[in-house]
């Protein structure tokens, strides 16, 4: 990865675009949001705020009992 941005609000942006590819292509693989957490080594209630912010769309799995 290099870096291009030699001001705090450039790398702010190029580390918000990096994260939010990250998450989508979590998202793509059909994971839940639980094993993303735990692959990015974040708690869940940290990346449901990114996702919300960012709105970025997760299919949902239906689980449990019917």
């Amino acid at each position: 990865m290099k870096f291009t941005a030699t001001t705090l609000p450039g790398l702010r942006r190029e580390y918000n675009t990096a994260r939010r590819e990250l998450i989508e292509a979590h998202a793509k693989t059909g994971a839940t949001q639980t094993e993303a957490a735990e692959r990015l080594g974040v708690k869940l209630q940290a990346l449901n705020m990114i996702i919300q912010r960012e709105g970025i769309f997760w299919p949902v799995k239906r689980q449990g009992r019917k």
